[in-house]
């Protein structure tokens, strides 16, 4: 289904009405949104739809990870690798809260910079 095809022509309509004027409540208007969506990339190819699932279901559980995490709820899955706090005796730093294995070293970073003068030419 293309978005100038006929039956998008249907299709929109129908979807609208039913989102706007027959689901009230937000978690039905919700339910069929996916579901439209589904439907709509599905028409035009299905082996797409595993790709399109995934991606929902990557985005739902992202959502709740970070709504654990805003709560204060320490998730399941950093048990082993959890954050590590600097004291304030390490080189002189304030105490924060680091994940040491995704930051790169700051010597690293200032090795990577290359300084690159590009020339100028004036008339």
């Amino acid at each position: 289904m293309l978005f100038n095809s006929i039956e998008f022509l249907v299709f929109l309509p129908i979807v609208f009405v039913l989102y706007w004027f027959v689901f009230r409540k937000r978690e039905w208007q919700n339910l069929l949104i996916v579901t439209a969506s589904y439907v709509f990339y599905g028409w035009w190819d299905w082996r797409f739809l595993f790709l399109i699932a995934f991606t929902s279901l990557c985005s739902f559980f992202s959502g709740v990870l970070i709504e654990r995490i805003e709560r204060g709820i320490r998730p399941p899955l950093t048990e082993d690798c959890s954050m590590k706090t600097q004291s304030p005796t390490q080189e002189g730093k304030t105490p924060s809260k680091v994940i040491s294995f995704l930051l790169p070293p700051s010597s690293f970073l200032e090795k990577q910079s290359p300084s690159i003068a590009a020339p100028i030419r004036l008339m």
